[in-house]
């Protein structure tokens, strides 16, 4: 099976550990991260691309989607914050032959924090068996 995950986060994280040594980065999404900023980033699916394996069934192709989630509590600049996290992270991915599929602010008034921003971007690519990513 085809699986660049960790790399995509391995990469996503010591990028915006640069930006910022205390950031939380992790795979592992929770209602309410341990630290702010945080930024939980998963691949959310990944299937066989139709039409793209021989008949030794081996798989030459997938298309993967990634979620990122960007949280900041900054009490007077929040919103900006988080855009530029993402704005950071979406540079990257852009770079690594990713198409951003959609971003958007989610709305955080149900929590019991109103001083929490989230920002939410799904990436989406093509990668072969070599690992080399396309855009989808």
């Amino acid at each position: 099976m085809i699986d660049i995950e960790n790399e995509i986060i391995d990469e996503i994280a010591t990028l915006l550990e640069d930006y910022d040594p205390e950031i939380f980065v992790s795979s592992d999404s929770s209602k309410m991260p341990p630290s702010f900023p945080a930024v939980f980033i998963a691949q959310t699916d990944g299937f066989l691309m139709p039409g793209t394996h021989v008949s030794t069934h081996e798989e030459n192709f997938r298309s993967v989607t990634f979620e990122v989630d960007v949280y900041t509590n900054d009490l007077v600049q929040r919103k900006t914050h988080a855009k530029q996290i993402m704005a950071i992270i979406t540079d990257r991915m852009r770079q690594l032959n990713f198409t951003e599929q959609s971003s958007n602010p989610m709305d955080l008034t149900t929590t019991t924090n109103n001083a929490l921003c989230r920002f939410k971007s799904v990436f989406r690519a093509n990668v072969d068996k070599e690992g080399i990513i396309y855009q989808r």
